[in-house]
Protein backbone atom coordinates (compact mmCIF):
# COMPACT_ATOMS: atom_id res chain seq x y z
CA UNK A 1 0.00 0.00 0.00
CA UNK A 2 3.16 2.21 0.49
CA UNK A 3 2.80 4.59 -2.42
CA UNK A 4 -0.89 4.32 -3.04
CA UNK A 5 -3.23 7.28 -3.04
CA UNK A 6 -6.88 7.58 -3.87
CA UNK A 7 -8.48 10.98 -3.95
CA UNK A 8 -12.15 11.70 -4.43
CA UNK A 9 -13.20 14.81 -6.27
CA UNK A 10 -16.89 15.63 -5.99
CA UNK A 11 -16.49 18.65 -8.22
CA UNK A 12 -17.14 17.17 -11.62
CA UNK A 13 -19.48 14.72 -13.30
CA UNK A 14 -18.99 15.46 -16.96
CA UNK A 15 -19.83 12.83 -19.58
CA UNK A 16 -17.42 14.41 -22.08
CA UNK A 17 -14.25 12.79 -20.70
CA UNK A 18 -12.48 10.68 -23.35
CA UNK A 19 -10.73 7.31 -23.10
CA UNK A 20 -7.03 7.69 -23.96
CA UNK A 21 -4.04 9.79 -23.02
CA UNK A 22 -3.09 12.19 -25.82
CA UNK A 23 -2.34 15.80 -26.56
CA UNK A 24 -5.03 18.22 -27.65
CA UNK A 25 -4.65 20.75 -30.47
CA UNK A 26 -2.82 23.22 -28.22
CA UNK A 27 -0.03 20.72 -27.46
CA UNK A 28 -1.09 20.43 -23.82
CA UNK A 29 -1.34 17.02 -22.21
CA UNK A 30 -4.79 15.76 -21.34
CA UNK A 31 -5.96 13.33 -18.70
CA UNK A 32 -8.89 11.14 -19.70
CA UNK A 33 -11.42 9.39 -17.51
CA UNK A 34 -13.60 6.35 -18.05
CA UNK A 35 -17.21 6.12 -16.93
CA UNK A 36 -17.83 3.28 -14.48
CA UNK A 37 -20.97 1.95 -12.83
CA UNK A 38 -22.13 3.58 -9.61
CA UNK A 39 -20.51 1.77 -6.69
CA UNK A 40 -17.67 0.32 -8.81
CA UNK A 41 -15.09 2.22 -6.74
CA UNK A 42 -14.71 1.88 -2.97
CA UNK A 43 -12.99 4.66 -1.04
CA UNK A 44 -10.70 2.44 0.98
CA UNK A 45 -7.17 3.55 0.07
CA UNK A 46 -6.80 0.71 -2.44
CA UNK A 47 -7.10 0.79 -6.23
CA UNK A 48 -7.72 -2.91 -6.74
CA UNK A 49 -11.24 -2.79 -8.22
CA UNK A 50 -11.62 -3.86 -11.86
CA UNK A 51 -12.90 -0.36 -12.71
CA UNK A 52 -9.39 1.08 -12.37
CA UNK A 53 -8.02 -1.22 -15.09
CA UNK A 54 -10.48 0.31 -17.57
CA UNK A 55 -8.87 3.75 -17.34
CA UNK A 56 -5.69 4.51 -19.27
CA UNK A 57 -2.83 5.41 -16.91
CA UNK A 58 -1.03 8.72 -17.10
CA UNK A 59 2.67 7.87 -16.97
CA UNK A 60 4.67 10.51 -18.82
CA UNK A 61 5.42 12.80 -15.89
CA UNK A 62 8.43 15.11 -15.62
CA UNK A 63 10.28 16.47 -12.60
CA UNK A 64 9.82 19.90 -11.11
CA UNK A 65 12.81 19.52 -8.77
CA UNK A 66 15.76 19.04 -8.68
CA UNK A 67 15.90 19.33 -12.51
CA UNK A 68 12.76 20.83 -14.02
CA UNK A 69 11.57 18.92 -17.08
CA UNK A 70 13.84 15.91 -16.51
CA UNK A 71 12.43 12.38 -16.56
CA UNK A 72 11.22 11.24 -13.12
CA UNK A 73 13.49 9.18 -10.92
CA UNK A 74 10.55 7.04 -9.75
CA UNK A 75 7.63 5.60 -11.73
CA UNK A 76 4.05 6.79 -11.16
CA UNK A 77 0.66 5.95 -12.68
CA UNK A 78 -2.47 8.06 -12.28
CA UNK A 79 -5.93 6.95 -13.46
CA UNK A 80 -9.30 8.72 -13.57
CA UNK A 81 -12.75 7.16 -13.44
CA UNK A 82 -16.16 8.71 -12.83
CA UNK A 83 -19.75 7.77 -12.14
CA UNK A 84 -23.02 9.69 -11.76
CA UNK A 85 -21.87 11.53 -8.64
CA UNK A 86 -18.09 11.82 -8.57
CA UNK A 87 -14.73 11.76 -10.31
CA UNK A 88 -12.20 9.42 -8.67
CA UNK A 89 -8.44 9.79 -9.00
CA UNK A 90 -6.23 6.81 -8.24
CA UNK A 91 -2.45 7.10 -8.14
CA UNK A 92 0.17 4.42 -7.67
CA UNK A 93 3.63 5.71 -6.82
CA UNK A 94 6.54 3.32 -6.97
CA UNK A 95 9.84 3.52 -5.13
CA UNK A 96 13.12 1.72 -5.64
CA UNK A 97 13.81 2.04 -1.90
CA UNK A 98 10.47 1.94 -0.01
CA UNK A 99 11.91 0.30 3.12
CA UNK A 100 14.53 3.01 3.53
CA UNK A 101 11.90 5.73 3.26
CA UNK A 102 9.65 4.03 5.81
CA UNK A 103 12.57 3.61 8.21
CA UNK A 104 13.46 7.30 7.92
CA UNK A 105 9.84 8.32 8.51
CA UNK A 106 9.63 6.23 11.68
CA UNK A 107 12.91 7.62 12.98
CA UNK A 108 11.57 11.15 12.44
CA UNK A 109 8.80 10.46 14.95
CA UNK A 110 6.04 9.30 12.57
Amino acid sequence: MGGLLVVLFLLLSSANLAQAQEQNGSGRKQAHAVRVANGAVRLDGQIEEAAWSLAPPLTDFVQKEPVEGAPPTERMEVRFVYDDTAVYVGARMYSDHPAAKEKKRRSDGW
